[in-house]
């Protein structure tokens, strides 16, 4: 059956089976699985199975079927980070099984999507056909990899905490021990995903200029590095359909007319 899949794994569960003893071992799963089982039904996703750290979502290969999965996936995202179960995760498009056991080619593009992403997030697999680009829901990002190429992918938008409460979820509760030395790993992930949010604050009060489904940059740090600059515009179409500079951003987002002077390139 061809459907929109949802592979998504709760990041940092062998270091809660590690860190806790069992009796807060088990309250914590309860919280997991009573997570997804509340953002499926906040979604209205029926289709769920949870294997351990890792939960498989389908739903009906339409428009409506893959803003379920959205939905879903930024209830997850939302709800795992504040009770410390930071979840990172894909969705794709194929023919798959569901059963006991459920395989399919877009189980295995997601999981593997998912496994090179190095933030708290979900995004889209190039296989979906869709893209119903939202700045409520999903918006056009260079998703952070470990490896492979640097792409433009559609990412799922959510709530993502100040800094310092992100940070703490990402070490409380069982995912960290005392004393433990961070690593460069966990920093990038941490700062993957916070500039992620930046990104999505800087935009979204200037929506009605920039589109969901364009990404306004080179790497993510250039729009900052121009930010700072204060050499970074928006442009709207003139009567021509010609695009002109109209807005000026500056660090903490004020709207400054300029007319004078040319527009950058991205």
């Amino acid at each position: 059956m061809v459907q929109y899949c949802l592979v998504a794994d709760l990041l940092g569960f062998s270091n809660l089976m590690l860190n806790l003893p069992p009796a807060l071992q088990a309250a914590r799963v309860h919280e997991w699985t009573n997570l997804v089982e509340t953002s499926a039904q906040q979604a209205g996703v029926s289709q769920f199975q949870l294997v351990s750290d890792t939960v498989f979502a389908s739903a009906p290969p339409t428009c409506d079927g893959l803003k379920g999965l959205i939905a879903m996936s930024q209830a997850l995202l939302s709800g795992g980070v504040p009770t410390a179960l930071p979840i990172r995760g894909a969705i794709a498009y194929g023919d798959v099984t569901w059963g006991n056991i459920t395989f399919g080619r877009p189980i295995v593009d997601a999981y593997r999507l998912s496994n090179e992403e190095g933030w708290v997030g979900v995004c889209l697999h190039d296989s979906c056909l869709e893209q119903p680009w939202s700045w409520d829901s999903l918006i056009a990002y260079p998703v952070p990899l470990k490896s492979g190429a640097a792409v433009i992918r559609p990412a799922i938008l959510w709530d993502i905490p100040p800094l310092g409460d992100f940070t703490k979820a990402l070490i409380s509760r069982g995912l960290g021990r005392e004393g433990e030395v961070l690593t460069w790993e966990w920093v990038n992930k941490v700062q993957n995903t916070v500039l992620f949010g930046m990104y999505a604050r800087l935009l979204r009060p200037h929506r009605h200029l920039v589109a969901p489904g364009e990404y306004r940059g080179g790497i993510p740090i250039d729009l900052f590095e121009r930010l700072t600059r204060e050499e970074l515009f928006l442009t709207s179409p003139d009567s021509a359909g010609v695009q002109q500079p109209v807005y000026r951003l500056t660090t903490g987002c004020r709207e400054v007319e300029c007319h004078t002077r040319s527009l950058p390139k991205f």
